[in-house]
């Protein structure tokens, strides 16, 4: 499973000082869908997404499909289901377009270098 989780800092550190006036920080899961999931790792997402939901916190997600397509990654279909709904209610779905930044920057990369090599010559 691919997710980056952002941990709390500690409770001495000055970045802490946010969480005493009521901040806190969401749980962030990158790229879902960019691999398959086993029951286990789709069960274990379903927790921590239904936890978040309960205790109504935060969770930020990024993925490339739609929610129509997750049953194509996860398993269980009703899980599914379940998982899209407590992420979708009282959600913010943010729909970004267009091309893709790493692609971008590497064909970047790769046009300076092509630059670089003839400046060479």
């Amino acid at each position: 499973m691919t997710c980056n989780v952002v941990n709390h800092p500690e409770p001495r550190s000055p970045a802490c000082n946010g969480l005493r006036r009521g901040m806190y920080f969401p749980y962030r899961i990158d790229e879902v869908g960019y691999l398959s999931y086993d029951s286990k790792a789709a069960d274990l997402l379903f927790e921590v997404v239904n936890r978040r939901y309960k205790a109504q916190k935060s969770v930020a997600l990024t993925t490339n499909l739609a929610f129509k397509n997750w049953t194509t990654v996860f398993p269980n279909a009703t899980c599914t289901v379940a998982l899209v709904d407590r992420l979708c209610h009282r959600a913010d779905i943010l729909k970004v377009e267009g091309d893709s930044w790493r692609k971008k920057e590497a064909m970047e990369r790769q046009e300076r270098r092509k630059d670089d090599e003839e400046n060479d010559q």
